[in-house]
């Protein structure tokens, strides 16, 4: 079994910039206790800006901060896969961020303070954006279809049906034929991480020692 969801975000001081903060994967957000899929996985569908998604060996059931990390830049098309069960997260992207545009919807930053914000001549349609589909497997996962329509964990895949305003659905056909395609050969090219001995940092830049795991909650991630 296996659920996925999509993001694209514009590269720029609101959004993909900022990266994505660490955590771990679970079923339905963990409200209900932790499950955590077997494999996680993230497709780049675009590589050209955004930082580079982290993984390190520290997980809920260990007893200490992890001292070992792997990043993986994007690369368009290029497929990550990892163990479901760790902390992961994306560093704060690279390539230069573009001005607030209007299809930008954070209202916690005040328009009107171009000081935060360089100048672009740079159409919102035209900017870049770090496009990532990410899939999770798993040994069971509970289906959780919602009667609001609203986004949610879980949900079964929509139809024109189920959610008429949905336009992508028109895009995103599901034949058997695509899966039987055999004009298409990509070559493979293993890719090979960026090796972390120093994840967790002190405030003096020093290495920490092994510390035990504090709450999630005090954890402060620079992002």
């Amino acid at each position: 079994l296996f659920n996925f969801y999509f993001t694209c975000k514009l590269h720029n001081f609101i959004s993909d910039s900022f990266g994505h903060q660490l955590h771990y994967d679970s079923d339905d957000e963990g409200r209900d206790g932790v499950l955590h899929p077997t494999f996680s996985s993230v497709m780049y569908v675009t590589g050209e800006v955004g930082g580079p998604t982290l993984m390190t060996n520290q997980t809920l059931k260990g007893k200490h901060l992890a001292d070992r990390g792997w990043l993986i830049h994007p690369v368009t098309n290029r497929f990550v896969l990892f163990d479901g069960n760790v902390l992961h997260g994306v560093i704060p992207g690279r390539g230069v961020c573009t001005d607030r545009s209007a299809d930008d919807d954070d209202n916690s930053v005040d328009p009107n303070n171009k000081s935060f914000y360089p100048p672009t001549t740079i159409p919102p349609s035209t900017q870049p954006r770090r496009m990532t589909l990410m899939t999770a497997f798993w040994k069971d996962i509970k289906c959780r279809p919602r009667d609001d329509k609203l986004p949610g964990s879980s949900q079964p895949f929509p139809t024109k049906d189920s959610h008429p305003h949905y336009t992508w659905i028109d895009d995103f056909p599901v034949k058997d034929s695509v899966f039987e395609r055999k004009d298409h050969d990509p070559q493979l090219i293993n890719g090979k991480p960026v090796i972390l001995d120093n994840v967790w940092t002190g405030i003096y830049g020093k290495k920490l020692p092994k510390y035990s795991i504090p709450h999630y909650e005090l954890c402060f991630q620079g992002f």
